[in-house]
Formats: C-alpha cells, structure tokens, sequence
C-alpha cells in the first residue's frame, strides 16, 4: 500500500518539489571518530587501570576526540552513540580486562582470562552523550604481569558514532 496523503508531520515524496537556495542536512552519524595506538608501544603496569592512549586519529568528523592530551571522547552534539574499542595487548598474563571510562568512572568492563596472548578485549556499548561535558575514554587493567598495547591500527582501536539524536 503506497502513502498518498501528506502526515501532519511529513510530506508526500511522490509530489514534485521546486527548491530555490540550498538545500542542505546533517550526516546522520556524526560526530564521529576512529583512533588507533601508533609510534610506540604504551607500557601496561600490572593490576593498575591504565588509560590508554589511542594517538593517531584515522578519522575525526567534528574534532570530537583528543589524539594528543587526554585520549578521549567528548562529542558536541547530545544523542545516543554507538561506541566501541578492541584492546589486544602483548603480554601473558593471568586475565586482562578493559572497560569504558565515562566521565572519569568504570563502567561496561569486559575481561579475557587467558594468557595464551591469543586474543583480545572487545567493548562495545550504546551511551548517552549531553553534548558538552561528557566524555569516554578507555582503560586497560592486566593481572599478573606487565605488558603493553602495541602500536597497531589492526588490533587496537578506539571509536564512535552518533546513532540517533538526543
């Protein structure tokens, strides 16, 4: 059954429109980000929460990430986003954990007990944004043993997108 008459709160897409000026919208999934761990590997203290320190941005729609200080996640547009990061660290230890930092406290934390180094930490969770003060960022904690995140775009990464509006 095709739609015929225009919604109170929508239009008719099979009329024809004349548009004079621009015509313009926003990219639905924006801001969003993509950051990866390169130049060095970041060393990994054992049993301590580590942030780590995703510093090369693949991309940033909307300058919303920090590369260089902070190593977070401050979107400037309230909504719901889709967030996710995958930690593959080169140590072997007893488990390792990450978990997503949401304005400064652990939440969502995901762990690997295995210390065959054959896997990693994948986080990905739906979150709230205001649109000015929040922000994410991503921690790391490793049981026994020290070890590190290596400087690899292919395992290690850290991102974001809008998904819906506030």
């Amino acid at each position: 059954m095709a739609l015929t008459k225009v919604q109170a709160d929508g239009i008719n897409l099979a009329d024809t429109f004349a548009f004079s000026g621009t015509v313009s919208g926003t990219e639905a999934n924006t801001p969003s980000f993509l950051a990866s761990r390169t130049s060095s590997n970041q060393t990994i203290t054992a049993s301590t929460w580590t942030k780590i320190q995703f510093n090369d941005e693949i991309y940033d729609n909307g300058g919303v990430y920090d590369h260089a200080t902070n190593y977070r996640f401050t979107p400037n547009v309230a909504g719901k986003y889709y967030c996710f990061c995958n930690i593959n660290p080169n140590t072997a230890t007893t488990h390792t954990y990450g978990s997503f930092y949401f304005n400064g406290t652990g939440h969502f934390p995901m762990q690997i007990a295995d210390g065959s180094q054959s896997g990693g930490v994948t986080l990905v969770n739906t979150i709230i944004f205001n649109g000015s003060s929040d922000y994410l960022e991503a921690y790391t904690y490793q049981g026994t043993g020290a070890g590190r995140i290596e400087d690899s775009s292919q395992f290690n990464i850290f991102g974001a997108y809008r998904i819906i509006g506030a």
